[in-house]
């Protein structure tokens, strides 16, 4: 290809011939990287955001398991919400299952409770919630969110939540 044969309308760019050990120019017709903020065209790429937050126990909903039960962890493993319920699915680990129950049956946002799996001393619990619970359960059930790790004690919640955008998390924490 010579000079004559090159488009008008694509961009020229030098580019290093290593075999003749010059620089030379070539029309880019294919491979021709997008132009714009990034290297993306006019669309720079959308990154995914972390949020890292903690809770105190008593101010997350299953944290009311660490008043009677002070030895548990409690690991959030999926958050289902339900038209008028919401649904987590939860592990806890260093107590008896029917502990577990006995103490989130007398809770008042819980309508019901049951064992879904166990591993050792891990039980793998679902709870139904009434939906008009309020605190971080409904806005994580509510907020365009991902929850990645949830892990409680009896010094607190560990919480890390991902949103596609700055926007979703502004607008969780804003729930």
């Amino acid at each position: 290809m010579s000079d004559d044969d090159v488009d008008e309308n694509i961009d020229l760019v030098p580019l290093v011939d290593n075999r003749l050990n010059r620089t030379v120019t070539r029309g880019q017709k294919y491979g021709t990287p997008p132009r714009g903020l990034y290297g993306f065209g006019s669309n720079p790429p959308r990154m995914a955001t972390v949020l890292e937050f903690a809770s105190p126990a008593a101010d997350f909903p299953l944290g009311s398991i660490f008043e009677a039960l002070p030895e548990v962890e409690v690991k959030l493993e999926r958050l289902i919400p339900h038209d008028t319920l919401i649904i987590p699915y939860f592990w806890v680990r260093g107590i008896a299952v029917e502990d577990i129950e006995a103490e989130f049956k007398t809770h008042t946002g819980v309508t019901d409770i049951r064992l879904i799996d166990s591993v050792e001393d891990e039980y793998l619990m679902r709870a139904e919630w009434e939906n008009d619970y309020v605190g971080v359960l409904a806005a994580l059930s509510e907020a365009k969110v991902t929850l990645l790790t949830c892990v409680g004690t009896k010094d607190g919640w560990h919480f890390e939540v991902r949103g596609e955008s700055q926007t979703a998390l502004s607008e969780f924490r804003s729930i």
